[in-house]
């Protein structure tokens, strides 16, 4: 097999895929400088194309670092961030956030910012995200995930219905806005409930 797990403890494995050995850690707010950088790199990698290039000029890392910041400072504890780390060279390869259920939402935890380098995409690290996020939510008797994708990002949308979600019966897709106008790029709600195991 391609993608070997080896079990470190309780809770935590050392993923293997194509020879790239990685695991899934919690964020620590010091590597939150390297953090901005893998997501607005793969960000940048991810929306080119579907995103005006304006955008990308005006938000550099300087504005991820903001971005992450109060994402530290949430202590409710179904909040989580994640990073996937490269054993080898230390490095951060990806990077992922749980939100809180919302009063609106009450069962359903949003997968957020999950974002791998595109040189270790399809190594298995998006997959691996997903099964500690589930575990977390098992712990916290959350029965379902959920993920906001943008129109136009195939590799998104195919990404997440391989792994088990469906679309959102609701669908209450949302504008996305660019300095106050709007851009035209419809964001669609995906689901999984967190009953089966992913694999």
């Amino acid at each position: 097999m391609e993608h070997q797990v080896t079990t470190i403890d309780a809770t935590k494995w050392v993923h293997t895929f194509r020879m790239q050995p990685f695991r899934i850690e919690d964020a620590d707010v010091q590597d939150l400088e390297e953090i901005a950088r893998v997501h607005r790199e793969s960000w940048v990698d991810a929306y080119t194309g579907i995103y005006p290039q304006t955008r990308f000029d005006s938000e550099g890392h300087e504005f991820f670092v903001n971005y992450w910041k109060p994402v530290f400072a949430d202590t409710n504890p179904v909040h989580k961030n994640l990073i996937a780390r490269h054993l080898d060279t230390g490095a951060i390869i990806g990077v992922g956030v749980i939100l809180p259920p919302t009063s609106e939402q009450p069962d359903i935890a949003e997968v957020d910012r999950l974002y791998v380098t595109p040189e270790f995409r399809r190594h298995g690290i998006g997959l691996a995200f997903l099964q500690e996020i589930r575990q977390h939510l098992l712990q916290h008797d959350i029965p379902t995930m959920g993920a906001w994708v943008v129109d136009g990002n195939p590799i998104g949308h195919s990404f997440w219905k391989k792994n088990g979600f469906t679309f959102d019966p609701s669908d209450p897709s949302a504008i996305t806005e660019f300095d106050g106008d709007r851009t035209g790029i419809f964001l669609h709600h995906y689901l999984r409930s967190i009953a089966t195991p992913l694999e």
